[in-house]
């Protein structure tokens, strides 16, 4: 069945990594999108990709993540979620938005010092044709 790209500026998506990003260049987030629609399971216990989430080419610095990677410019993860039309999200456009703080009442910003004011990422999803996305849920890194 077709599936049909949605792409959404400064989102990081969660999901179960089918292929690490790190080093997995594309030069586009269309690119990005395309290296998910054809990514080949190879083995049984493999998942499809149907998230995918690129950090642009224009990141110079490269892309913010609160873990212990570098995440350069073109780096393309291809992920799998159970629910894509209403995937967990990370970080989402500016990183001091009300729905990022903490139960502390800590913003984004002030636990990851490195953040930038909005995020770098740009995330998507793979959807059938007919199905739209939902805003989504804040999945618990976003309350890291």
């Amino acid at each position: 069945q077709p599936r049909v790209v949605w792409v959404e500026p400064h989102a990081s998506y969660d999901g179960i990594a089918v292929r690490w990003g790190a080093g997995h260049k594309a030069d586009s987030v269309e690119t990005c999108a395309e290296m998910c629609r054809t990514h080949r399971m190879d083995s049984a216990q493999a998942l499809p990709c149907n998230v995918f989430v690129w950090c642009p080419m224009e990141a110079t610095r490269g892309c913010f993540e609160p873990d212990a990677h570098e995440h350069l410019a073109g780096d393309c993860w291809l992920k799998f979620s159970e629910i894509p039309e209403a995937v967990e999200v990370n970080q989402r456009g500016r990183n001091d938005e009300e729905g990022f703080r903490n139960a502390n009442g800590l913003g984004y910003r002030e636990r990851h010092g490195l953040a930038p004011e909005v995020t770098d990422w740009w995330s998507g999803v793979l959807l059938p044709e007919g199905w739209t996305p939902t805003l989504g849920t804040l999945g618990p890194r976003a309350k890291w």
